[in-house]
Formats: structure tokens, C-alpha cells, sequence
């Protein structure tokens, strides 16, 4: 986390997490409390959510997930939607700047601020999540349903390859697409820091309460169940196949 020059109550967050940022739970529990600590800071006002190197992120860390088992993978789980939780919930201006990758659970964090600044240029983005095994947790979900048209949706998630950037641009995936997405996920969050805070905050809750209700009531069934799907034989034959 860094402030960002030239600028009051404004904050860059970076994943660099070596060599794609994938979210293990080391990452994602820093992520986590760090998103909390900045929704809690009265002197925060918005923050620029970011990805070091070639990729913004690949996903979760499957090489980590494959060899968790009953609670240490439920834990895992928790950890996960607490950082998507801290995103979509968050009480500020949060917009995300994507130069790079932008896979699986690494588009659904993206998805999961108020605004994603699509850098152009020769990557990728995706839900791959049933290619490699992964079933979506309901609070992914649940992000995605909220980001993402009915259409775009369908084919992210039922068709599980990857997409050019400009590809997913014109299906309707980001609010920018921009040869600087730093610069266009900064300025929208000036401009949204720029509002009444409490209206703002206020306008957010009221557009995301269902899907939060929706993936909360039932948050500790769900985890057992999404982890005894990641334990099937299938899933684990295709995320080590996926790893492979």
C-alpha cells in the first residue's frame, strides 16, 4: 500500500505476489486486512487497486488449494470471501486498474470494486474456474452477477477459455478501456472521492445489499459444501492437471 503522489486520501494498493500474483492465503489474509484497515481510516477516501507485472492476477493458488483438506480448506474459503467481501463492501471509491492477466478468481477481485480501468494490449482475461475443477463459491458469484451483463455472464462462466482484452471489452466486461488504465482507474476514483461520502456510501450499499444478503445468508453451509466439491476426485484430477 502506498499513497499516491500528488494527492490527498488516496491510496494504491499492489499485488506482488511472484511470478503472476496468484492468491494464496498469505496473500490473501494481507489483502484482506489491508482492504479493512484503509474502509476503516477516516483520512482513506478511495483507493486504486493494482496488479505488479505481466499479470493483474492468475487466480487462486492452486498449487496451494490441491493440497488443503477439510477445515484448513474451509479456512482457505473464509479467507477468500472475506477479501471479496472487504471489495465489494468496501465503504469508499475502489477502482481497479488491469495491465495484465486477469484470470479466474484474479477477475472476480477485479469485479468485485466499483470500477475496472482495461489497460490495451496483448493479454488475457477469463473465468476459468470450471476448466480447472473449480466450481464458483457463491459470493464469487454473486460479484460477477453484479458486474457482468446476463450475456457476458452466461459466457464467461459456462464457456471457461479466455478472452482477449478488446474481446472482453466489447462483450461488456470493465467501465474503461484505455492505453492508461492507471490513470483512468485514478481519476474515476478522484472524481467518485469527490461526492458526498456518506451519499456515496449509502448509494453503494443500497446497489449491492441483495447480492450480499444472498451470499452471506447461508455463508457457513456454503463453505463446507464448495469444499467438499474442490475435494472430488474429478476437481483435484483437473487442478493438478491444470498446474501440469
Amino acid at each position: 500500500m502506498e499513497e499516491i503522489a500528488d494527492t490527498r486520501g488516496l491510496v494504491r494498493v499492489v499485488l506482488d505476489s511472484p511470478k503472476v500474483n496468484a492468491m494464496g492465503s498469505q496473500v490473501l489474509a494481507q489483502l484482506a486486512i489491508g482492504l479493512e484497515g484503509l474502509a476503516a481510516n477516516d483520512k482513506v477516501r478511495g483507493v486504486v487497486l493494482a496488479g505488479e507485472g505481466s499479470c493483474f492476477s492468475a487466480g487462486l493458488d492452486l498449487k496451494e488449494v490441491v493440497a488443503l483438506e477439510g477445515d484448513d480448506l474451509i479456512e482457505f474459503i473464509a479467507c477468500l470471501e472475506r477479501v471479496l467481501l472487504a471489495a465489494f463492501a468496501f465503504p469508499k471509491p475502489i477502482a481497479t486498474s488491469v495491465r495484465g492477466h486477469a484470470i479466474a478468481g484474479g477477475l472476480v477481485l477485479a469485479l468485485a470494486t466499483d470500477h475496472v480501468a482495461l489497460g490495451d494490449g496483448e493479454y488475457r482475461v477469463g473465468l476459468t474456474e470450471l476448466a480447472v475443477g473449480v466450481p464458483f463459491p457463491r459470493s464469487a458469484l454473486e460479484v460477477v452477477r453484479s458486474a457482468l451483463s446476463s450475456r457476458a455472464m452466461r459466457r464467461m462462466v459456462l464457456r471457461p477459455d479466455t478472452l482477449a482484452v478488446k474481446d472482453a471489452w466489447a462483450l461488456g466486461v470493465g467501465d474503461d478501456f484505455t492505453d492508461d488504465p492507471d490513470a483512468a482507474a485514478l481519476d474515476w476514483v478522484r472524481q467518485a472521492a469527490a461526492l458526498p461520502a456518506t451519499s456515496f456510501k449509502i448509494a453503494k450499499q443500497q446497489l449491492r445489499e441483495l447480492s450480499i444478503a444472498r451470499w452471506t445468508e447461508n455463508a457457513a453451509s456454503d463453505r463446507v459444501r464448495f469444499a467438499e466439491l474442490l475435494q472430488a476426485p474429478a476437481a483435484r484430477d483437473a487442478m493438478r492437471a491444470a498446474l501440469r
